[in-house]
Formats: C-alpha cells, structure tokens, sequence
C-alpha cells in the first residue's frame, strides 16, 4: 500500500507514481490513433455536405493505410504534403495519416486564387498534392511553374 506523501516547503500532496499512457516519445497522429481506438464503434465525424458518417474504426483503418502509403511512397519527415481540397470525409484519414507520419502539411482551400496558391506551394515545395478529382487539371497546370517535382493524388476518384 503507497502511503501519500507531504512537500511541506512547496505544499504538495503527492499520490502513488502511474507511468503515462501516451508514450512521451509518440507524435501528434500516433496521440489521435489511440484515443479513437478506444472508441471504435463512436461516430467520429459526419459530412455535412454528402451526409457521410465515419466511426473511430474506419477512420483508424483508413488513417493507417494512408500512413503506410505515404511512407512506401518514401516521404519523410520534413517532406511537405499540400492538400487542395474542399471539405470532405475524405480529408480528415489524410489528414491524420500526414500526422502520424510527422508530415508537415499545406491545407489550401481551392477558393485561393492560383497566384496565391501557386505562391504557397513553391514556399513549401509540398513533395505530393492531395486534391479533389475536378481540381487536377487545376493542379497540374500550377505545378507545371514549379521548379520541384511533385505528385498529384485524389481523394477518391481516378481521373
């Protein structure tokens, strides 16, 4: 049995040492990804626009397979990845396995004027582009005034 113990100079009580449960050497995705574990069955999003719900469970499913696209793909850590992209259920298992992977990320909004996003894009030099399927001629044209290379993927449809 731990008895408490008393800090009479700070005045703090102190109870029993626990061992974290994050691991303190874990990232940001690694965090989410256990906490929607221990949920599963929890609707943890609906699309307001298509009506789509997704549970913890699919989006774990889906955030992993993508981290584990984005690292067969061979990005790494300070490899950017630009989004431009309404909003979807389709972004957030992106989203999430960006950040599993400790990606950085460029969310753009195709609202952005191209002189905008084209200016963003060459500040972050994003190594892939995530985009909704009616933007990639909209993307390929941008990225042709690039000086890197870069690849373009859709959300879902193949174009």
């Amino acid at each position: 049995m731990y008895t408490p113990t008393y800090d009479a100079v700070n005045k703090i009580w102190s109870g029993e040492p626990r061992t974290s449960i994050y691991n303190e050497n874990a990232n940001l995705g690694y965090l989410i990804l256990s906490v929607i574990r221990s949920t599963p069955d929890r609707v943890f999003q609906v699309c307001d626009d298509t009506g789509a719900v997704m549970t913890s469970m699919e989006l774990y499913k889906r955030a992993v397979k993508i981290a584990k696209f984005l690292s067969n793909a061979g990005l790494k850590q300070n490899d950017v990845v630009g989004f431009l992209a309404n909003d979807s259920e389709n972004v957030t298992p992106v989203f999430v396995a960006c950040l599993l992977q400790g990606l950085p990320i460029n969310p753009l909004a195709p609202v952005y004027n191209d002189p905008d996003i084209l200016h963003m894009f060459e500040l972050t030099k994003p190594k892939i582009i995530f985009c909704d399927a009616n933007l990639v001629e909209k993307v390929k044209n941008l990225i042709l005034k690039f000086e890197f290379d870069c690849k373009i993927f859709t959300f879902v449809e193949r174009v």
